[in-house]
């Protein structure tokens, strides 16, 4: 029998139809994996439980959970002050990347990614707003029910990714949306031409705890070409040519190299990162 997780792969949801019955669907299958795997032993005040963050109350971590999952969780209450979460989008130019034998593009892959974290968030009662950023401008986007699934899909499906980051306005409009309340900020992003130390420098400053998802698609870690080709820049169409199967080594070098700088300086400023390739399955966020 095929696992949850295996299920919850972009090649398999693909069998099901268009992107918003793959989005359907993920959402689901991650509801349902986290219900199983988190929902025995409950009683008395106990609602749920939601992922443990640094700075939280160690008291409220149900152990026993730790024991089987190695994971920290902490019990929500019915008496839990409600979380702002703000789910950020990157949806420019080079988010629009879908290699040769991808599912997904990865603004794809990102978009549902973003809906079902939008969905665990709700669940939790938590204010849960995602916030898509492009050349064009942002889009901030309300979640309040599981409900508002199949809208939420439908307005990310009709965005086209184009342009370069305004980091600055997407950092404001983060600010807006959190308010005066910590919050928990999801970045999703391939981190492209990203200032990354003044996207962590703003959360740490202003004590946010901020998650990185750093996305790629396969292609982008192997350099699987042959021949001599014209690589452009999807954000300034800049381009040059390159002959792969000399310079593979040396990419993929540089590559892992940046890659290390990212989750390294994450570490530095107190950042949660995970990084995943637009073929992995979406409940590897999640477990």
């Amino acid at each position: 029998m095929t696992s949850l997780s295996e299920q919850l792969k972009p090649e398999m949801l693909s069998r099901l139809g268009d992107f918003s019955i793959m989005a359907r669907e993920a959402v689901l299958g991650v509801m349902s994996g986290l219900h199983t795997s988190i929902s025995k032993g409950s009683g008395g005040d106990f609602i749920q439980y939601r992922p443990w963050t640094q700075g939280e109350n160690l008291r409220d971590v149900d152990w026993k959970l730790y024991a089987r999952q190695d994971r920290l969780y902490n019990k929500v209450r019915r008496d839990d002050t409600v979380m702002r979460c703000a789910i950020v989008l990157d949806c420019t130019a080079s988010m629009s990347y879908k290699g040769k034998s991808a599912v997904l593009s990865k603004y794809q892959y990102a978009a549902i990614l973003g809906v079902c974290l939008a969905s665990v968030a709700s669940a939790q009662n938590d204010n849960v707003a995602l916030i898509i950023y492009s050349g064009s401008g942002l889009k901030r986007i309300g979640f309040a029910r599981q409900d508002d699934i199949l809208g939420l899909v439908d307005a990310i499906d009709r965005l086209e990714p184009n342009g370069n980051a305004n980091l600055d306005a997407v950092l404001g409009e983060i600010d807006v949306f959190l308010e005066q309340s910590r919050g928990l900020t999801f970045f999703i992003s391939d981190f492209i031409d990203m200032d990354m130390e003044r996207l962590l420098r703003h959360f740490l400053a202003n004590s946010r705890e901020l998650r990185l998802c750093h996305i790629l698609d396969r292609d982008e870690l192997e350099l699987p070409f042959s021949g001599t080709l014209d690589f452009r820049d999807a954000e300034n169409n800049d381009g040059i040519l390159v002959a792969p199967d000399l310079t593979r080594k040396a990419y993929q070098a540089k590559m892992e190299n940046w890659l290390g700088q990212v989750r390294n300086s994450a570490l530095e400023w107190r950042a949660q990162y995970q990084f995943s390739t637009s073929d992995a399955s979406f409940l590897e966020y999640f477990c």
